[in-house]
């Protein structure tokens, strides 16, 4: 797998954790122990001898799927056994327009932190960045936590989705945004829910 610390590949496995909270328990409900999808980075292929009608086989396959994919598969299974959930909370990783077109297929909204990458967002007929939205719309003199907030469009599908710009308390010059795809959420409840994964990140640790 990747380390994103030392930048360099290592032997080793990446979990990818699906759950389920009310805000106060913590539920896991799915995994994937992700291998690499790319063969030349996996350290180990799957044995010829292994017969591909068991569940280790499928779940070897599995692992070799790209993360978006592996994802996915886990919240449609979560929902075809009748678990229930409003939002899917998630971090920069997986916070792109692709994504969030498929988990609102399956009927969800989400909620994540958003990249301050290329993706770019449509305001008013013209095409901005994270870093000009929060130009305009990111108070740093803001009373409280929250800076300020705008709903945009994505590039390629139009989305409408809201951007709540928050003071980083790590570094209070600094912000990070909050996307969320339900544009009615109050500001402060967007924050509220997405400090449900915070929250899930101590636990699990």
């Amino acid at each position: 797998i990747y380390d994103h610390v030392e930048h360099r590949f290592q032997k080793g496995f990446s979990l990818l954790t699906l759950g389920w909270t009310d805000g106060y328990s913590f539920v896991p409900v799915a995994f994937n122990m992700m291998s690499s999808a790319k063969q030349s980075n996996r350290y180990q292929e799957i044995s010829a001898d292994i017969d591909r009608r068991t569940n280790g086989y499928k779940f070897r396959k599995e692992s070799m799927l790209p993360k978006t994919e592996a994802a996915i598969m886990m919240i449609k299974d979560a929902l075809n056994i009748g678990i229930a959930a409003d939002y899917v909370l998630m971090d920069t990783w997986f916070t792109n327009e692709p994504f969030i077109k498929n988990i609102m297929a399956e009927g969800l909204d989400v909620i994540g932190m958003l990249k301050n990458n290329k993706q770019v967002y449509h305001y008013k007929g013209k095409l901005y960045n994270p870093d000009s939205l929060a130009a305009y719309f990111a108070r740093k003199d803001a009373p409280g936590d929250i800076l300020g907030s705008v709903v945009v469009r994505t590039n390629r599908e139009h989305i409408p989705v809201k951007i709540v710009f928050v003071r980083n308390r790590n570094k209070r010059s600094e912000y990070i945004m909050i996307l969320s795809t339900n544009c009615s959420l109050a500001d402060e409840e967007i924050v509220r829910r997405y400090g449900y994964r915070w929250r899930i990140m101590r636990i699990s640790a």
